[in-house]
């Protein structure tokens, strides 16, 4: 009887040492840091209880975001640029107050979803940016 509890406390710690140890990668400011160009997206808005659906593709680099290492950012879309501060918390870039969740970040891809609500009106998009 003390031989099968034995059993089952030693894979319980095998599994929970094998596990504890895998987590995601930590993401880190130096590898967001850069321009990223915009290349698709797509976005859902529920307007007045109205849900439309928008995708889009860019080739010509009009639209990207310059992630800045002193925690400011340039946004550029077409001719308009805006500027703000960015900030990481766990795997969510936040610019400004608002969360993007970093789907995938690699050396020169990075995914961003987001959802929100505005005026009573929600927004769902994902974004993805190559360097």
């Amino acid at each position: 009887m003390k031989k099968p509890l034995l059993n089952l406390l030693i894979a319980t710690a095998i599994f929970t040492i094998i596990f504890s140890g895998c987590k995601k990668d930590d993401i880190t400011s130096d590898k967001i840091v850069g321009k990223w160009y915009l290349k698709t997206y797509v976005r859902t808005e529920t307007i007045n209880g109205v849900t439309k659906q928008y995708t889009g593709t860019y080739t010509n680099g009009e639209t990207y975001y310059d992630i800045r290492t002193d925690g400011t950012i340039t946004i550029v879309q077409s001719d308009t640029e805006s500027n703000s501060v960015w900030k990481l918390s766990s795997h969510y870039l936040i610019i400004d107050l608002r969360k993007n969740e970093i789907i995938t970040l690699t050396d020169t891809s990075l995914k961003l979803h987001s959802n929100f609500t505005v005026d009573g009106n929600t927004y769902d998009e994902t974004l993805n940016f190559s360097k």
